[in-house]
């Protein structure tokens, strides 16, 4: 098995976590270390997962679920998703459309 390798260059003090685990489109990552000293992402932040193919998978922080845990929604196809790998906060939010356009005018 490859190893995952994520990346995030906008962000190079990057919070690592990993894949505990996948229910179709919601992924849980855990953090590792001290309840009170792990820094989780924030409810709406966008983390990324490398595929095996190189592609990037985006997923958005929706709930703190304790121990050091957070439940995501993928933006795209959970399939070949696998638990323990890697994955980084990219402490972005996803953008948001707010031309008339998209507010139905």
């Amino acid at each position: 098995m490859e190893s995952e390798n994520i990346s995030n260059t906008a962000h190079p003090s990057q919070i690592t976590g990993r894949i505990s685990q996948i229910i179709g489109p919601v992924v849980d990552v855990a953090f590792e270390g001290p309840e009170n000293e792990v820094v989780l992402p924030s409810i709406h932040d966008a983390m990324q997962i490398r595929r095996d193919n190189g592609k990037i998978l985006i997923v958005e922080v929706q709930q703190h679920i304790g121990e050091n845990t957070v439940r995501t929604v993928a933006m795209d196809s959970t399939d070949g998703l696998r638990r323990e790998w890697k994955r980084y906060r990219t402490s972005a939010r996803l953008p948001c459309r707010s031309a008339s356009r998209s507010k139905g005018g």
